[in-house]
């Protein structure tokens, strides 16, 4: 199957809905460029959102993502300080790109509410 723009995953939304798009079998990373084109111009596309997250889960490697009460394990990364980090998913918690939330670092765990 032939490639498909983020350009033209936006026009078949914005025409024909998310059967539009389903139709075009986006990658993951189109739809998301797609996604994020539409916010920063204002459109709503809260079914679309839903209908990716059903699609593609929202997990960034394997598709699934985690659940509450469940748990995954993370292996610790360098950072540009030389410092060790780790990347959370936090859609699972609610929080999306922009939403502010709290981290607590205690002796043996991390705490992260949402805020706001």
């Amino acid at each position: 199957m032939a490639r498909v723009s983020f350009k033209t995953v936006i026009v078949e939304y914005l025409t024909r809905g998310v059967s539009g798009v389903a139709s075009l079998r986006p990658s993951r990373a189109i739809l998301w460029r797609a996604m994020r084109s539409l916010h920063d111009h204002g459109k709503s596309f809260s079914d679309l959102d839903n209908w990716a997250r059903e699609t593609f889960g929202t997990g960034f490697y394997d598709g699934r993502g985690p659940v509450v009460g469940g748990e995954r394990l993370y292996t610790a990364q360098k950072g540009n300080a030389q410092r060790p980090y780790g990347k959370i998913p936090l859609g699972t918690l609610g929080i999306s790109a922009g939403d502010l939330f709290a981290v607590e670092f205690g002796e043996e765990e991390i705490v992260i509410r949402r805020r706001g």
